[in-house]
């Protein structure tokens, strides 16, 4: 049975809950009400799919619903690494993605962005430093919704370094070859 709050969730209609409780306060329950009234509602169990955080969230959460479905007609159940992992695994077999090699080598990645900035460094002596302030650019350009040259005047690099913008579109270029880890990048 759950309390008017659990109900408001199980019965949402319209766009997108956000469900906010401390743990052991029936989410679970919960949202496995709400699977089951959205089912009933006619919506079939595979355009539903639940995401957890860890596998033994999933693994309790995904036998829970098998109370309520027999394993065929069970929604989908997916950490978040696992449904990104299924997701990149389609792109791949329908060819709409290249299956690469996350590369995680910090020495890797330095000397990939050594060979893209080849073009614009002549000083052989700063060439390390260069690159170290590049990949910053990099990072930074990376995780901004901004243009990177709106990237580069923001965090006031030197204009000496202007050519950045440039590299940086030579590495981006060089990198669909390439896959490098975010935490890396």
């Amino acid at each position: 049975m759950l309390n008017s709050k659990q109900e408001q969730v199980a019965n949402h209609k319209s766009g997108h809950a956000k469900v906010l409780a401390a743990a052991g306060s029936g989410k679970s329950t919960t949202m496995i009400e709400r699977v089951k009234r959205l089912v009933s509602d006619g919506v079939s169990s595979r355009n539903i799919l639940s995401v957890m955080f860890n596998r033994d969230a999933r693994d309790s959460y995904r036998d829970k619903l098998l109370q309520s479905f027999d394993r065929a007609q069970c929604p989908p159940v997916f950490t978040f690494h696992g449904l990104g992992s299924t997701i990149q695994n389609k792109l791949i077999e329908s060819g709409d993605f290249r299956k690469c090699r996350l590369e995680t080598s910090e020495y890797k990645l330095f000397m990939f962005a050594r060979d893209t900035l080849m073009p614009w460094i002549s000083d052989v002596k700063a060439k390390k430093q260069i690159v170290m302030e590049f990949l910053s650019y990099v990072d930074l350009a990376k995780n901004s919704l901004d243009a990177p040259l709106d990237v580069f005047s923001e965090y006031r690099f030197a204009t000496k370094y202007r050519y950045f913008i440039d590299g940086f579109k030579a590495f981006e270029k060089n990198e669909r070859r390439r896959i490098f880890s975010s935490l890396a990048i």
